[in-house]
């Protein structure tokens, strides 16, 4: 695309696993709008996903919602409202520190 990477959405988890059948994301963005215990499942289940072994995980919420520290499964956080351009720089910024 535009911006450098292909973007596929899924509004449930059972079509990010249909989604993830056929295309490999090298990052997957989980709202946390969710809720922590599902948002951490989520996060949890694509880690140990044998189709997606590299698999990065960026959480996204609210500034507010970052008081606490994410799990070491995930590789960054974006605050919410977001557009493709802060996508781009959240990952580019996050990989070169990495």
């Amino acid at each position: 695309g535009e911006a450098g990477f292909n973007l596929e959405v899924a509004d449930c988890e059972y079509s990010c696993s249909a989604v993830v059948n056929n295309f490999k994301p090298d990052y997957v963005i989980i709202d946390c709008l969710l809720g922590r215990k599902m948002s951490r499942q989520i996060s949890h289940h694509l880690k140990e996903d044998p189709r997606i072994p590299n698999v990065k995980v960026v959480f996204a919420a609210n500034r507010e919602d970052f008081k606490r520290k994410c799990d070491r499964e995930v590789f960054a956080q974006i605050a919410r409202p977001h557009d493709i351009r802060d996508i781009q720089e959240c990952i580019s910024l996050v990989a070169e520190k990495n």
